[in-house]
């Protein structure tokens, strides 16, 4: 008898000391079912014949039994059966492979608390993670190259299953540049309603020169190259020095709306942000943009608004602009300042767990200098500026009376570097939960350009550099 059978009253008793009792009706189930191969029928030790079966049937039940629990049906369980045997036969994977997917549907493994429309996928999203070779956990499914297309409604997997999956995404590309200008004009796309087929192919020509590997398209398969939408993250140096990227669409076709590429696009530029080390991906959008369900639905949060302003750096300060006795304003040394900004931000702006890692580091980052407004030993207030692109990154001050006449300080500061360095024009980008924050710029005379909402999303915990 070669070593991996074994006799059906060993492949029972080693189902019960892991706990498993199997019943002659379902060992019977079972086979006339196909979920498990028939015994091979030899000459026992003892004389007369019995049944042996391969060493891998043990896994085989006892991940039967697991999503037998979890509430899969019969048909479910053996299409999935189905698929990992191909892989083995395959060469794809070893027969240790049943063991493994019944420990990931076992109590307290990562498939089997998925409920929804992930418990209707997770079948086929495992089998497919499988032939991947990537862990089998629900995290990993957004590395995946796939959009699974529903069929009258019956199950996803049917199409993952058969190969007839018609979309995927792959890496943006400067071939790329006119479809995607194209589709902007009737999707949408990063520059708003207003801009014009030459504006888009422009943005996009800088990007491809720039960081094209953080954007994804969507192509059908047939017929070839029909691009049906695309979106990733925009990645800049100095935020991600800062732990954050922004998230770039997702922008689709209406035939790729119906489709749910959206979301399938949505999961990968996640994956890229894990990819580029960043903790945090914020979402910029207009207030009645229709992508506020689709982020939402891929776990974004709203952190307050976001406003956009400039000032005309010819313009004259205010009148009641004014400096204070006794306040100098200083840049930040680092790592000298660094319990003084830390202290002073906590006390300014508190501990946000969505927003409050923007910019305690922003004075250390690249291209940013941060500057602290000091009274003797005390600091009183604090302002970023960032010197490539002459934004104003925060500006606070600790609650008092002269707390306005500060933020003036700070701010008539900023705009004298700015001015120095050659801009004619400074920006500001303020978040809040209402239009308070802009009180010290507005009286400054600054002018307000847009208001969009901001959504964050905490990008889960995984390998960097998987995506």
């Amino acid at each position: 008898m070669p070593d991996d059978l074994l006799p059906w009253s060993e492949v029972v008793a080693r189902l019960e000391r892991q706990g498993f009792v199997l019943t002659p009706r379902s060992l019977r189930l079972y086979r006339s079912r196909g979920l498990i191969p028939r015994p091979v029928v030899q000459k026992a030790p003892q004389g007369g014949r019995t049944g042996y079966y391969p060493a891998y049937v043990i896994g085989m039940l006892r991940l039967l039994r697991h999503m037998e629990q979890n509430g899969y049906s019969l048909q479910e369980i053996k299409t999935l059966l189905s698929g990992l045997r191909e892989l083995i036969e395959h060469g794809q994977a070893d027969t240790t492979l049943y063991a493994r997917v019944a420990d990931a549907f076992s109590p307290g493994g990562p498939w089997a608390g998925v409920t929804g429309i992930m418990q209707r996928l997770a079948p086929a999203l495992v089998l497919d993670l499988a032939s991947k070779g990537r862990p089998l956990v629900p995290g990993a499914i957004e590395a995946l190259d796939l959009v699974i297309t529903p069929v009258d409604g019956a199950p996803w997997q049917r199409r993952l299953w058969q190969g007839e999956v018609r979309y995927v995404l792959r890496p943006f590309s400067k071939n790329d540049i006119p479809a995607l200008a194209a589709l902007s004009l009737v999707a949408g796309g990063p520059l708003g309603p207003q801009a014009g087929a030459d504006e888009l192919a422009r943005f996009f020509t800088d990007y491809a020169d720039v960081r094209p590997e953080y954007l994804v398209v969507a192509v059908q398969r047939e017929p070839p190259g029909t691009v049906l939408g695309w979106g990733g993250i925009l990645v800049d140096d100095a935020r991600v020095a800062l732990g954050r990227v922004t998230l770039a669409g997702p922008w689709v076709s209406p035939e790729g709306v119906k489709l749910g590429l959206g979301e399938a696009i949505g999961r990968r530029a996640i994956a890229l942000a894990r990819t580029a080390g960043a903790k945090w991906v914020d979402a910029f959008l207009p207030l009645d943009d229709p992508l506020v369900g689709l982020v939402e639905r891929l776990g974004f949060v709203g952190a307050g608004r976001w406003w956009d302003l400039t000032y005309n750096l010819a313009w004259p300060p205010p009148a009641a602009s004014r400096p204070l006795p006794g306040v100098t304003v200083a840049p930040v040394r680092w790592p000298h300042d660094a319990a003084a900004w830390h202290e002073l931000y906590e006390s300014v702006f508190g501990q946000d767990s969505q927003t409050g890692d923007q910019y305690p580091g922003a004075a250390a980052a690249a291209h940013v200098q941060g500057y602290l407004a000091w009274r003797q030993d005390q600091a009183l207030g604090l302002t970023g500026v960032d010197l490539d692109t002459g934004m104003i990154m925060l500006l606070g001050a600790r609650p008092g009376s002269e707390r306005p006449q500060l933020e003036s300080v700070l701010l008539r500061h900023a705009l004298a570097v700015l001015r120095e360095l050659g801009f004619a024009e400074a920006r500001a980008q303020v978040v809040g939960q209402d239009q308070s924050a802009l009180v010290p710029f507005l009286n400054w005379g600054f002018q307000l350009r847009s208001e969009r909402l901001l959504m964050v999303l905490a990008v889960p915990a995984g390998p960097r550099g998987q995506g």
